[in-house]
């Protein structure tokens, strides 16, 4: 897991693989108080963002997640939002697999996971072996505004598929 904010990405982008340097950018340079909630293609279908307003709940209401094909990056928009993330270890029990279907893996919502905390400009990004526990709410249940960049694992053995994006 990498926690981070749009405001040092400039100093630190250097630092990233070029998939999550593609798909921080278009967070960046798009304005999100123009686009509706959806689906969007940043880089063909192995590079592509999800815009979301949804509701936050008490953690023990959020089921935690995995997904072993795509690395997600989730940027707040709007409101606050706490995550819980552990580091999958075999321990966790799966109550759902998913991963033909959704690329989905769904956890016992009794697992024991640190809380992150983002405000609006933050953003995690989150490897297969990363659980998390996304929406869960911080002073109560509140609309929240969220763009996740979903990145094929593919991408990340195809360096030169990004050289194009490392020029922007």
């Amino acid at each position: 897991m990498i926690v981070s904010d749009l405001i040092r990405w400039d100093r630190e982008k250097h630092m990233f693989h070029p998939s999550i340097q593609a798909g921080v950018d278009y967070i960046r340079r798009t304005n999100f108080d123009t686009v509706e909630d959806g689906t969007y293609a940043i880089e063909g279908e192995h590079l592509f963002a999800i815009v979301q307003t949804v509701g936050t709940e008490a953690k023990p209401l959020r089921t935690p997640e995995s997904h072993e094909t795509h690395i997600d990056i989730q940027c707040l928009l709007r409101g606050e939002e706490r995550i819980g993330v552990v580091r999958a270890d075999g321990k966790q029990r799966i109550t759902q697999q998913l991963l033909d279907e959704k690329d989905l893996l769904l956890y016992d919502a009794g697992l024991d996971d640190a809380d992150l905390l983002l405000t609006p400009g933050m953003f995690a990004v989150f490897f297969p072996a990363d659980v998390h526990r996304p929406c869960c709410s911080v002073t109560g249940d509140r609309k929240i505004r969220k763009v996740v960049v979903k990145i094929h694992k593919q991408l990340w053995m195809q360096d030169f598929y990004f050289s194009e994006a490392r020029e922007r």
